[in-house]
């Protein structure tokens, strides 16, 4: 960094003398500046405290510049945007069931117990296979991995009309959780840690966040209520249907020269 982005902080060594400082910093501190960016902050009576004084140095402008431009780098990448396209599509194709999963069950004659054993088998399906997901990355890379849950959705959501009226079916397709979503989410996580490195972490996270949970899940909730009643319930679980089989082609075309994850048998990047 150029030495117009560095800036030296006086600090007290002693605990007692340091708190002072930095009352004294806010109340009545001296600031020398060059070119508009602090240089040197020195609280008033610091110079006369009975502790030595120690100096950090503390990198402050144009970090920001750096991250940015790093991240743009990086979204040039078409592995990248693929990968983001295919986190759009399987919030994209979740939103019916999150938001009319149980109204559908309930038109069809099912109990609150009924439908709320469903959604629990669900989430237990997801918790097991979170359990050895670090296994499965390490063994078939996280590319694959996805395709393989984008291909669960799209079976998922497509078979879902069909075995609308068989608790055994609805039990088995509440099993694909595990990798509709459970196995999705470790891949993509993942592939967003290996892609947005270092500095990058938490770019990297806020866009998986926003363009899957937000833009696909607000954009999908927004059309599936609309099409509910204009096509019918089936109709929006066949479109979902074909959100997660474009996701599934996308990842299988861009993402699986993704191999395994260097540390085959742990889950640290899992979160």
């Amino acid at each position: 960094l150029p030495q117009a982005a560095i800036q030296d902080v006086v600090v007290l060594k002693a605990p007692s003398q340091a708190l002072r400082a930095m009352f004294q910093q806010l109340l009545d501190a001296e600031v020398d500046c060059t070119g508009g960016v602090p240089q040197r902050v020195v609280p008033v009576g610091a110079e006369d405290a009975e502790e030595p004084l120690a100096h950090v140095r503390v990198p402050l402008a144009h970090r920001h510049v750096d991250v940015d431009s790093g991240a743009a780098q990086v979204l040039r990448q078409p592995a990248v945007l693929a990968l983001l396209a295919v986190c759009f599509l399987s919030q994209l194709s979740f939103a019916p069931y999150y938001g009319f999963f149980s109204v559908y069950l309930q038109a069809a004659g099912y109990s609150p117990l009924e439908i709320g054993g469903l959604w629990a088998w669900g989430v237990v399906a997801e918790i097991l296979i979170f359990l050895r997901t670090g296994e499965l990355l390490g063994r078939f890379g996280a590319g694959r991995i996805l395709v393989l849950a984008m291909l669960s959705t799209g079976l998922r959501w497509g078979l879902l009309p069909a075995v609308l009226d068989s608790v055994g079916g609805l039990v088995v397709l509440q099993t694909l959780h595990l990798a509709s979503f459970g196995l999705y989410h470790a891949a993509a996580i993942v592939l967003i840690r290996r892609y947005f490195a270092g500095a990058l972490q938490s770019r990297g996270q806020a866009l998986y966040s926003a363009v899957s949970f937000g833009l696909g899940g607000a954009l999908g909730g927004y059309c599936s209520g609309w099409l509910w009643t204009r096509i019918s319930p089936d109709g929006v679980f066949w479109l979902a249907a074909l959100a997660g089989a474009v996701g599934a082609l996308i990842a299988y075309r861009w993402l699986c020269a993704a191999g395994p994850e260097p540390t085959p048998g742990h889950s640290d990047d899992i979160q």
